[in-house]
Order: structure tokens, then sequence, then C-alpha cells
């Protein structure tokens, strides 16, 4: 009689250890092809010695996945403007830059070193931590804060890899999703103060590129623009559209918080259950105060220096869903 592993009694678990096994076969053994496609690089920022195994880790499975990583060249940390000046070149080219985080803040602060010139650069950051770091185990309060940080994420490292790859396909597909909306035709209300009006017309002309529709709030200075008459077309505008983006430039924000209540309002009592897509553009200036309001599935496009139509990806995703319901 054949004897059977205990095994072989739970298929589906087999099956599951099996693509593990696999996935982990082809880590360690398929050769490195460098990409060779047009997709932006992701910049992998030095470590400390405890991660250079896991940065190598990465490194590996972002070509793997057809992604180039940069630097290719060793970075100087001697002070901060040394440190600007040897990631300058490889951190243009890259939309993504990600940070592996330990307990210790390198030589020379090189975490922070790096972290700050990429966000000088205002890129994407993405950093991850071990979630059995004690952060209050550093004893440098820098460092603390980096480890704290609202980009760090405190997961699996194989969660985080899977992560990076995910942010990075999706700047990848800007252009692909872009050209879906070529003739899509659905209808966006872009709401905009008059003190925003130089921002919201370069939007404007960016989405009548896509043959997207465009629906603006009734001028003020109009004889239908009493605030009655303003207050139903805002409400008749948040039911009907496929997507909704509020600029926040120079708007006063009490005056933008208000309209972010009322329109989280009207789409949870739409009674045909219609969700639109809905997103803050962030305008010029560059600083300002946050509007602190959290709304389920609330998406932000950064474009506090210009428009950048690679921020638009996540809005353009949810408008997706709104195309497929169609």
């Amino acid at each position: 009689m054949k004897s059977i592993d205990a095994i072989d009694m739970f298929p589906d678990y087999k099956k599951g250890l099996e693509r593990i096994f696999q996935a982990l076969q082809c880590t360690n053994n398929e050769p490195i092809a460098e990409s060779t496609n047009s997709s932006p690089p992701v910049f992998l920022a030095e470590v400390t010695d405890d991660l250079d195994e896991r940065r190598e880790q990465l490194k590996q499975y972002l070509k793997q996945q057809g992604f180039h990583v940069v630097p290719q060249e060793d970075l100087s940390f001697d002070d901060d403007e040394s440190c600007k000046n040897s990631m300058s070149e490889s951190l243009k080219q890259s939309k993504l830059f990600v940070q592996l985080l330990g307990k210790f803040p390198g030589k020379r602060n090189l975490c922070r070193k790096q972290y700050n010139v990429a966000e000088e650069a205002k890129k994407e950051i993405l950093s991850w931590r071990s979630p059995d770091l004690e952060i209050k185990s550093c004893k440098d309060k820098l460092h603390q804060e980096l480890l704290s940080g609202e980009n760090v994420r405190a997961e699996n490292f194989e969660y985080f890899k899977a992560h990076v790859v995910e942010r990075a396909k999706r700047t990848k597909r800007v252009k692909a999703l872009a050209q879906e909306y070529e003739m899509s035709g659905l209808m966006i209300y872009l709401y905009a103060d008059p003190v925003d009006q130089d921002q919201a017309n370069d939007i404007i002309n960016f989405l009548k590129k896509k043959k997207m529709s465009v629906t603006l709030p009734i001028d003020p200075s109009c004889d239908e623009g009493k605030n009655e008459s303003r207050d139903k077309d805002f409400n008749s505008c948040i039911e009907d559209s496929n997507g909704i983006i509020f600029v926040y430039g120079k708007i006063d924000i009490a005056a933008l918080r208000k309209k972010l209540r009322l329109c989280n309002g009207l789409i949870y009592r739409n009674k045909n259950g219609k969700r639109p897509a809905l997103a803050v553009y962030l305008g010029k200036p560059d600083k300002k105060n946050p509007y602190n309001i959290f709304i389920n599935d609330l998406k932000e496009i950064d474009c506090r220096e210009n428009l950048d139509e690679n921020q638009f990806l996540p809005f353009f995703e949810d408008l997706n869903k709104q195309g497929e319901q169609s």
C-alpha cells in the first residue's frame, strides 16, 4: 500500500507551499536582467550595515520585476550639500524614493540626509522599518522622528516589497491609463474658489486634452450667483458627477472644509448608491495648513510646484471604476 505523507491530506495547503517554494527558487536562481523599458527608475537609498542584506533583496526583486534601480555609484555623505549633489542626478530621473530604516541613524546621519534631499525634491517617499523595532530604543531624537514618520510602513518585509512594486507600476501605468480616458466622456466637477482660478484653468486644460467633460461652480458675479442658487447647483453637481476635484490653493481653509463636509454628506445620502471619485488638488502656495478632514477614498493630487500628470493617477484609477460601472 502506498504511503501518504501528512501534507498530501491537505492539497490546498500543499499547493500554497509549492507556489512559495517556486517563488523562492526564482528569487535565488534566476539571472537578473536590467530593465530595458522606459519606466522611471526607483531610487533605493543607502542603508546602515545591519540592513545591507535587506536592501540587496529589495534591489534584486525590483530588477526581476523589470525596474531599474539607482544610484549605481556610492554616494557622499560628508555634509548636506555633498549628499544633495551626489543624489541629484539619480533622484531627478526617479519618481519613487525607497528607504529602509533600522535602529541606527548611520554615520554622518546618512538616513536623515537622504530623506531630506528626497523630500526637498518632492519625490514620493516609501520607508520601511521592522514592526519589532522599538522606536524609543533609538537614542537619536531626529532618527526617532524619521522612524515614526507618516511615510514609514512597519510591516512584514515581503509585504513592503510588494507595495514598492505596486507603487512603481502605478507610475509606469500613468500614460497608458490616461490614454484610456481619451474618449471617456466622464463628468468631472472641478470646485475652485475664484482666488484659485488660474490653477483651475491649468487643470481644465489638462482634463480637456483627455476628452473629459468638466463642470465649474456658478460664477458668484453672475445673475444666478445668489447663495441659494449656488448651493443647489453644488448639490446637483456632486450627485451627478463621476469625479470631483476640490482645488486647495489660496482658498480660505474654513471654506474648503465646509465644502468637503457638505460633499461627504451628499455622497452618503445619495439614494442610487453612486460614489464618485474624490480628490483634493494641492496647488500653490507650497506651504499651507492641513485641512484635517479624512474621507473614505479621498485622494490627494499633490501639485504644489507644477501640475504633474503622474499625481492624477490614483484619481484616474477611481474614475476607471466609475467607467466600468457605467
